[in-house]
């Protein structure tokens, strides 16, 4: 590490932000959304929602490492060191997750909104929320992480920005 110049070691620490940051993560779902938004040509403020599930993406992600507590003997993992050297890092991100949605949410503005997606953040986060902890159940993992991704990504833009009226069930059972 110590012979590396300095620019690859700089180049090392981007990479792992943005890889045990969840960012990555939070790119790909706002890129799903928006792939969604292009193909279908949904209008409003779609755009914000896309970027709702980038923050939203980002809190919980990071959200979890709070949650979850990181072994402390000596790893050698590379993603269990750079979280437990990186808690400062960890915080910002959720934080900015947090305020990104609270900006969205606001901007947003929808009754209908907050009704269809508390159900999947609540979901969310009894992925890992102590007590319950969904992923350590395998299908239950599998199928939890699927509903919200898919529901998030693709079915809710759909049902939050078409213009003809849709049922959600309908659109969420066409989508498995």
């Amino acid at each position: 590490h110590q012979s590396l110049p300095s620019a690859l070691i700089f180049l090392r620490k981007v990479i792992h932000f943005f890889l045990f940051g969840n960012i990555y993560v939070a790119l790909g779902a706002f890129s799903l959304c928006a792939e969604t938004i292009v193909q279908f040509g949904l209008i409003g403020s779609s755009w914000y929602y896309a970027s709702l599930t980038l923050f939203a993406t980002l809190f919980v992600y990071n959200l979890q490492r709070f949650v979850l507590k990181q072994a402390q003997a000596k790893t050698t993992s590379i993603r269990k060191t750079w979280l437990q050297n990186n808690r400062a890092s960890i915080g910002y991100l959720v934080a900015i997750g947090f305020v990104g949605n609270l900006y969205c949410v606001y901007i947003i503005h929808s009754v209908q909104f907050i009704l269809l997606l508390s159900p999947l953040f609540l979901l969310s986060l009894a992925y890992f929320i102590p007590g319950i902890h969904i992923r350590k159940f395998g299908w239950l993992k599998l199928t939890s992480l699927s509903i919200v991704w898919m529901a998030t990504t693709a079915t809710l833009p759909l049902i939050l920005y078409h213009k003809s009226s849709t049922n959600f069930f309908a659109i969420f059972f066409h989508s498995l």
